[in-house]
């Protein structure tokens, strides 16, 4: 689907704006100052870089693998591309970026979807009766209704509908589609007592 995605050391959805600005430090940053046929790497920091950034394209091996060294005068810092016999300095502000963790690039989104895509909403508390609301042929949501006070699980035929508060659908909506991930507590989980959530 022409979209990022994290494969190490988790697999899971990236964020597309946050890999689109790894890649314009890479690719787009200003050339601050090239220094040539440079050999002792250590002067920069570069023997033991930082951090180490390796861009693919297609086959087997990196396209480009990018060393980034030790912050340099006037705001800069030395990156040199593996293969190159110069090193270039380059604005500092994209080292930042560069040693960010893995979790920075993690899609935070809990709930992908379109507005337009939803047709229906169930919401299920503790000891009350389940709420459900769809949305008709015609546009309108409704919200079924229990026809008389006795029916239960039992009696669900006896269930009949009623137009439902447009507004309070689309806050519920709103404030799912905007429900942002805070902290990652951990993946893999299949106890989900520990946080409350078997229940």
């Amino acid at each position: 689907e022409n979209r990022w995605q994290l494969a190490d050391p988790i697999q899971a959805e990236a964020k597309q704006d946050e890999v689109e600005v790894l890649l314009d430090d890479l690719l787009n940053k200003r050339v601050k100052q090239t220094l040539e046929n440079e050999t002792d790497l250590s002067r920069f920091g570069l023997d033991k870089s930082t951090v180490q950034i390796e861009l693919w394209t297609v086959g087997e091996e990196p396209y480009k693998t990018f060393l980034i060294g030790d912050k340099a005068v006037g705001y800069s810092v030395y990156v040199k591309e593996k293969s190159a016999n110069s090193v270039i300095t380059i604005e500092s502000s994209a080292l930042t970026d560069l040693s960010k963790p893995y979790t920075d690039f993690r899609d935070d989104t809990i709930i992908g979807f379109s507005l337009g895509d939803v047709k229906g909403i169930t919401l299920s508390y503790p000891e009350q009766k389940l709420i459900t609301c769809n949305l008709n042929s015609e546009g309108t949501w409704m919200v079924d209704v229990p026809s008389d006070s006795r029916v239960g699980i039992a009696h669900l035929t006896a269930l009949m509908q009623a137009k439902a508060d447009k507004t309070a659908i689309d806050d519920i909506l709103d404030a799912l589609k905007n429900l942002k991930v805070k902290v990652f507590e951990a993946d893999g989980i299949t106890n989900l007592a520990q946080y409350g959530l078997d229940k």
